[in-house]
């Protein structure tokens, strides 16, 4: 991802990883180069509700949970995703944010998606060892 967003300068990779045939892993590394504001962002139509480090997401019925992994110290935050007008709008159209503020050097922002009402935070392990694993 280091070129799609230019800045902060150093290096941003993302793994997606499916866990026990049913969750999903979102990690994102970044080895930066200087202190930065950092944002992960994940759009939905759904109602979300938060508690602590979990998001409750419910549309037409369906249930998925979202679980902060890392950073310890973050926690979800819930903003309106639609830009400006004259932009088209999308109704009830929201933002689950993880927002920190990251130093200098190494930081990773893990989100576990899971279906329905339960999910548990997985071991986590640098992307380096997901490739070693899949060569």
């Amino acid at each position: 991802l280091s070129g799609a967003y230019g800045q902060p300068t150093g290096r941003i990779r993302r793994g997606v990883r499916l866990l026990r045939r049913r969750c999903v892993l979102v990690q994102d590394e970044m080895h930066l180069d200087q202190s930065s504001r950092v944002a992960w962002q994940m759009h939905t139509q759904a109602k979300v509700s938060l508690k602590g480090r979990t998001a409750a997401l419910r549309r037409s019925g369906q249930a998925l949970t979202a679980v902060l992994v890392e950073p310890a110290s973050a926690t979800f935050e819930i903003r309106d995703a639609n830009p400006p007008p004259p932009e088209a709008q999308l109704a009830g159209a929201r933002k689950l944010i993880v927002s920190i503020d990251a130093p200098a050097g190494r930081t990773r922002v893990a989100v576990m998606l899971c279906p329905g009402s339960q999910a548990e935070s997985p071991p986590l392990e640098p992307l380096d060892a997901w490739i070693r694993e899949a060569q």
